[in-house]
């Protein structure tokens, strides 16, 4: 079988010694306007971006394919992709990515500190619940706002995944949040090229874009009849469930943090709260003591909140560390069995 995919003797080596190891990671998926409907304003950036089909992708991909897809890939200057299977190379140019992507070739990749208006840590205080609170060494994903929290998961996790470090965020999340909300086309083609190349080179990476490189396998006619498949399933899918484990919660029409005030711009809504809370406050004047309490109660979930959302972020890292000692091993597995069958060839002849 490996003689019929690949064409290159050397190629083929590094899939035997290397890639298949690695595993493929499903990819993660979701539905525009259902985050709509739940009060993100997220959709509205994607789609200006040209993202909508990229983020919905779910369906039909090839493992082993993928595997192999990854294993002959590489890119010119120009930034077409280029990779081979069964003697057929794929170039996947901006013609392809438009058809399969939705995506235009063209945009920013990298935003230079001060020069284009980027700011790595304005960006980063505008997302916070507090933009005035002391900032530790690294920049955590706890204490942002509802919209960003969110933004940055799809950043990390559709776009542009990575595979640890989910608890930090970086600087090329900072740009590309940049980017989209101020309304600048980033150049996605790049950007995701760039990642799928990691993850050829980097142990640690997962093989990603599962479905998207089996769609360009499926652009370029190759033979699947005879392949392993496998699916994306509704587990997958970013939905309520994930929101939550995010740390939010749901409060009139919208999700927020813990801390993050509910706001509305239904003004008729509004005075109505507004004079419910002067008749509660009529029945009921808190005492200089319940007040106290109230403020350390509230002081309280908010820390509750930031520490769940910690916990959360490390069993992740902890899991990816895991895979990876688990490919390390693995590979130090296949590379002793490899001298050791060397010592044997070579042992048996010197003995003849």
């Amino acid at each position: 079988m490996l003689d019929a995919w690949f064409t290159d003797e050397n190629k083929k080596n590094n899939f035997k010694i290397i890639y298949t190891t690695k595993n493929v990671r499903i990819p993660k998926f979701l539905d525009l306007e259902w985050f709509s409907q739940q009060g993100f304003n997220f959709p509205n950036l994607l789609e200006a971006q040209g993202l909508p089909k990229l983020v919905q992708m779910k369906g039909t991909f090839y493992p082993e394919l993928v595997k192999i897809f990854y294993t002959c890939a590489r890119a010119d200057m120009e930034g077409n992709l280029f990779s081979t299977i069964n003697g057929l190379e794929m170039v996947i140019d901006d013609t392809v990515w438009k058809v399969v992507a939705g995506l235009d070739m063209g945009g920013v990749c990298k935003f230079e500190e001060s020069v284009d208006g980027y700011n790595k840590m304005q960006t980063y205080r505008a997302m916070l619940l507090d933009p005035a609170r002391n900032l530790r060494n690294h920049l955590s994903v706890g204490g942002l706002t509802a919209r960003d929290r969110m933004l940055v998961y799809l950043i990390t996790d559709i776009l542009t995944p990575r595979s640890n470090n989910h608890a930090q965020v970086t600087n090329n999340d900072l740009q590309i949040v940049y980017g989209l909300k101020s309304g600048i086309q980033m150049n996605w083609v790049l950007l995701i090229e760039d990642i799928m190349l990691k993850s050829c080179r980097l142990v640690d990476y997962k093989f990603l874009y599962a479905v998207l490189a089996s769609r360009f396998i499926h652009y370029f006619n190759v033979d699947v009849s005879n392949e392993i498949v496998d699916f994306t399933k509704a587990s997958n899918e970013i939905t309520k469930r994930h929101i939550k484990n995010l740390g939010m919660r749901f409060v009139e029409y919208k999700w927020i943090m813990a801390g993050e005030s509910p706001t509305t711009t239904n003004m008729d809504q509004m005075e109505e709260e507004a004079e419910d809370e002067a008749q509660q406050e009529l029945m009921h004047q808190w005492s200089p003591l319940e007040s106290l309490m109230i403020q350390k109660m509230d002081a309280m979930l908010h820390l509750h909140q930031e520490h769940s959302v910690d916990v959360h972020n490390t069993l992740e890292n902890i899991t990816t560390r895991l895979e990876n000692i688990e490919t390390r091993l693995t590979l130090s597995n296949l590379n002793w069995m490899r001298m050791k069958r060397s010592y044997v060839l070579v042992l048996g002849f010197a003995v003849c």
